[in-house]
């Protein structure tokens, strides 16, 4: 199946989470070798870049430019907060014939998706907009897991692992020295042996 007429656009504004690069890069090689696709724009600083008065670059994405990218983190093309206008941003899209719209972001970006489909409706522009959650807080409606999930619960509990680790290992220190008068030994020995060492580089 080709698409050569076809001209598609991505964008990822809100936080940033691990996975994003992968998407893009995924985006842009499935439209290029599966839809024959030639044209996908990057679309960097999130929605400020579909506003022409901020005057970003739009760059254009192909194979070659996103084959490793899935190596870095963040996001190749930036991100922005905060609401555009949605009338600005049609216009925008009109403008480059963007007829396809990958839009990645967490619960506000795909508000923002949805007045922009309104608009472009309004306007009889066809286009498809095509919204990827991406939140690391997991509350999307219909959304079982959203990418960057998972990674943001693993790095909280590793860090409450390692202070739970950290509190267990000086309260039972304390516990076993008084359990056991050979341990006790052996530590005040080791303890000792440190503070020799220490007096000996002064």
């Amino acid at each position: 199946m080709t698409l050569p007429k076809t001209c598609c656009a991505i964008v990822t504004c809100g936080g940033l989470c691990p996975g994003i690069n992968d998407v893009i890069r995924g985006l842009t090689m499935q439209a290029y070798s599966r839809y024959g696709v030639q044209k996908i724009y990057g679309i960097r600083c999130g929605y400020e870049d579909l506003i022409k008065d901020y005057g970003h670059p739009v760059s254009e994405l192909t194979p070659d430019a996103v084959r490793n990218i899935n190596t870095l983190g963040e996001s190749i093309l930036g991100t922005s907060r905060g609401p555009q206008d949605a009338v600005k941003i049609v216009e925008r899209l009109c403008e480059l014939n963007i007829n396809v719209l990958f839009i990645i972001g967490g619960d506000g970006t795909l508000r923002g998706a949805n007045r922009i489909a309104s608009e472009s409706q309004r306007r009889n522009h066809a286009i498809a907009i095509v919204g990827i959650p991406k939140t690391i807080d997991n509350d999307i409606l219909l959304t079982d897991k959203s990418f960057g999930y998972e990674t943001a619960c693993a790095a909280a509990t590793t860090e409450n692992l390692l202070r739970f680790m950290a509190g267990t290992l000086r309260q039972g220190v304390s516990k076993l020295i008084s359990l056991s008068p050979t341990l006790t030994e052996a530590l005040l020995e080791i303890e000792g042996t440190i503070q020799k060492i220490h007096q000996i580089r002064d």
